[in-house]
């Protein structure tokens, strides 16, 4: 280790030791003793060794083990420069004698000597020996220090070393390059070069300050000591740097300024135009243009983003007037601005042309809204500053005529305006006459036809029409139930501020209400007890409702709806038999039916378009099988229903009805015999209801029932009289019984008034009601 080494020129400090970075430092001449051969890993600074003197080496073991370290050493001469870990050297060695050896501690491989036998060794424990008498280390050759600082640097032998000279060399490159590889520049401007040389070892080093510069065309481009060119006149040379024979060149063209050829004229457009400016010039390379603009009368210019062409174009507003507009040519060798153009912009002519809408009397001024001719840019309306507003006299409640309609106040600085007037035009106001609907129902006369009129408007009312207007229809007294339209039109309605629009109406006939009922028979014998058919004459009677406008009952249609025993649910009939009436309501129709008990309900047909009346109360039709030498008798009182309370309710205290009959069969086959059925009303009249006759009637017998009916009279009682009711009381009453004997005997019994109605009813064919007391008995001869 190196500690405390002082030099002629200043002290010098040696750090570090065997197994660690070592550093030489400082500036001076060194006369020191060294110990443990420890040699510095690191140079820094410049460094001279003068005073020379024998070195002498011992070669007894250090406490490491080491042999041979060097005692002392007086070294004349050795000058290096800044060097770095690992930078070349070169050393030359002068002199010298014994037969010292320079080795490397065995395992060690931190140096190497390039150029020169013996060559570095190969590995580890391997020793390089340099015989100091004959330099072996010759002249030129680079030794460099590779990075281990475990190594040591030390002589193997003992005995007396004499070191002439030694010092280092500034290594010469292999190659020298410039950057940049290639300049063009004007004449007149300048450019820096730099020299780069690259060593053997791949290191390299900027020798710009060290390098020999010339220039093969100095009249083209000179070049100075430091590598700075010159461009003097248009033209090519190359530039050259020189160092140790080694040399680097790059080639030079000088360019011709930039000249402008074209210079921009002053532009005057109108709002809407495209401005054009154009310039050029000229100059290798091609010059790159820039365009700018100037605001402030030319106090200061800004580059127009994107304006790059020789051609500037825009489409400029009038607030752009009076900008000026410049071009500034450039290439690598220089710059030049062209004259500063002026530019005009006028503003464009705008036509504002006021509406002429309609409107009609009494209706809202519309909104008026200008037309416009002229907008460029694609431009509407809402670009204008302020846009223009109209105006007329005409108010809602102007009479019919016209009325002027102006425009104004549009304003902006890109346009003059030019306005044209419009014509409002106030139109009559719509009345609307509207027929009346009406209604009546067949045969009726046609009621007149009126109409009314709506619309007015401003308050007005009727009073402001003149004249009349006629109303029609295509209905008659005849025509059947239906719509029928009816129109008014034509006459002399006037009104100033009025027209008129007519809206048909409709007239409405109704069927004629009326009622219906059957009044045919409800018994029919099949004539033997062996036929099964019988023909059965139906019968009906329609009645029109008293409503002062008779129709023609002939126009009516009825259908005899017919159900079978078996149709319990009655929802379709099982027959359906049309007949017509006569013009004082009959109908009457016949057909064949089996042997049963046939409902019957007379209908007016729904699809007759004259009358219509509800369903007739079903009645029981039964066709039987003539049966002789049996007849039935029966006497008693059931609880009277009081079915849909007719003729009227069944009186309270006394709800009992009382009946009783005897029917048997004569020589002839044909039925004879009386009954009786008698009830209280709620308003304490005794109702009396006797057979009269077997007219449409018939009786049926059954092993233990009975069927019979015919004509009866009704007669109403004052018990408290014993007098007659006349108007309670009649003839031509059909009559129905249904009873059953046995354990468990029951009655029924129906009575329809002389239409066909339902007069009174307790229980029905299919349902009976249990006697409270008496029998029925039917015998067997």
């Amino acid at each position: 280790m190196i500690v405390g080494a002082t030099g002629a020129n200043g002290p010098l400090a040696v750090n570090g030791q065997a197994g660690s970075d070592s550093v030489l430092v400082g500036e001076g001449t060194v006369n020191a003793d060294v110990a443990n051969d420890v040699l510095p890993d690191k140079i820094q600074g410049a460094v001279t060794l003068s005073n020379t003197e024998e070195v002498s080496v011992d070669d007894s073991p250090d406490s490491t083990g080491r042999t041979s370290a060097l005692t002392s050493s007086s070294i004349t001469g050795l000058t290096t420069g800044p060097l770095s870990y690992g930078t070349p050297f070169i050393v030359k060695v002068v002199g010298g004698s014994g037969a010292d050896r320079f080795s490397v501690t065995p395992g060690r491989n931190d140096f190497s000597v390039d150029g020169g036998d013996p060559a570095p060794p190969a590995s580890p424990g391997d020793t390089l020996d340099v015989a100091l008498t004959d330099p072996v280390v010759a002249e030129g050759a680079a030794l460099s220090v590779n990075g281990n600082s475990n190594g040591a640097w030390k002589f193997s032998n003992s005995g007396q070393v004499g070191f002439t000279h030694v010092e280092t060399l500034t290594p010469a490159p292999i190659s020298v390059s410039l950057s940049p590889a290639s300049i063009s520049v004007t004449a007149g401007s300048i450019q820096q070069l730099t020299a780069t040389g690259h060593y053997a070892n791949a290191a390299d080093a900027d020798l710009s300050s060290t390098a020999a510069w010339s220039s093969s065309n100095a009249a083209v481009a000179s070049v100075s000591p430091a590598g700075l060119v010159t461009g003097v006149t248009a033209g090519t040379a190359n530039i050259t740097a020189t160092i140790g024979g080694v040399s680097g060149s790059t080639p030079v063209t000088i360019t011709p300024p930039v000249s402008v050829t074209t210079q921009p004229s002053n532009q005057a457009v109108t709002y809407g135009q495209t401005a054009t400016f154009t310039s050029s010039a000229s100059g290798t390379p091609t010059p790159a243009v820039q365009w700018q603009a100037s605001t402030n009368g030319g106090a200061s210019f800004t580059n127009i983003p994107g304006a790059t062409a020789t051609t500037y174009s825009l489409a400029p507003t009038v607030s752009q007037s009076g900008s000026q507009y410049r071009a500034v040519f450039s290439n690598t060798g220089g710059s030049s601005t062209t004259n500063a153009a002026t530019l005009t912009v006028n503003p464009a002519q705008l036509t504002v042309a006021a509406p002429s809408p309609t409107m009609t009397y009494g209706g809202q001024v519309p909104t008026l809204v200008p037309g416009y001719s002229g907008f460029v840019n694609n431009e509407t309306p809402s670009s204008l500053t302020t846009p223009a507003t109209c105006t007329t006299t005409a108010t809602p409640s102007s009479p019919v005529g016209t009325y002027p309609v102006r425009c104004s106040g549009a304003v902006d600085t890109n346009y003059t305006f030019t306005y044209t007037p419009g014509t409002l035009t106030v139109g009559q106001a719509q009345l609307t006459v509207t027929a009346d609907n009406k209604g009546l129902v067949y045969g009726a006369a046609i009621p007149p036809l009126t109409y009314r009129i709506t619309g007015f408007v401003n308050g007005d009312t009727a009073t402001v029409v003149s004249g009349a207007t006629s109303c029609a229809t295509t209905a008659t007294t005849t025509s059947p139930a239906s719509g029928y339209p009816i129109t008014c039109g034509g006459g002399s309605l006037a009104a100033t501020n009025y027209s008129f629009a007519f809206v048909p109406g409709s007239l409405a006939i109704a069927r004629h209400p009326a009622t219906v009922g059957y009044t045919g028979g409800l018994f029919f014998s099949t004539g033997s007890a062996t036929a099964t058919n019988a023909n059965v004459s139906l019968k009906a009677q329609v009645v029109e409702q008293a409503n002062g406008a008779p129709g023609d009952l002939a126009k009516a249609t009825v259908r005899f709806l017919l159900y079978k025993s078996t149709n319990t649910a009655m929802t379709i009939p099982d027959a359906v038999v049309p007949g017509a009436v006569d013009s004082s309501g009959n109908a009457v129709t016949t057909t064949s039916l089996s042997s049963d008990n046939w409902t019957v309900v007379a209908q007016v047909d729904p699809a007759n378009g004259y009358f219509s009346a509800p369903n007739a109360d079903p009645q029981v039709l039964t066709v039987y099988q003539p049966t002789i030498g049996i007849f039935a008798t029966g006497g008693g009182w059931i609880v009277d229903p009081s079915f849909q309370n007719i003729p009227v309710a069944i009186s309270s205290s006394n709800n009992h009805g009382s009946f009783g009959f005897v029917v048997r069969y004569d020589k002839k086959g044909g039925p004879q015999g009386q009954a009786v059925y008698t009830f209280r009303g709620a308003n304490g009249y005794d109702y009396v209801i006797k057979s009269t006759s077997w007219q449409g009637g018939g009786a049926s017998f059954g092993t233990s029932a009975v069927s019979f009916g015919g004509k009866a009279n009704v007669t109403a009682i004052n018990p408290a009289t014993g007098l007659v009711v006349a108007a309670l009381s009649g003839g031509n009453y059909s009559y129905r019984v249904d009873a059953t004997s046995g354990a468990s005997p029951s009655y029924a019994v129906s009575v329809y008034t002389p239409g066909g109605s339902l007069y009174h009813q307790a229980g029905t064919a299919k349902t009976q009601i249990r006697l409270g007391g008496g029998n029925i008995v039917v015998h067997s001869h």
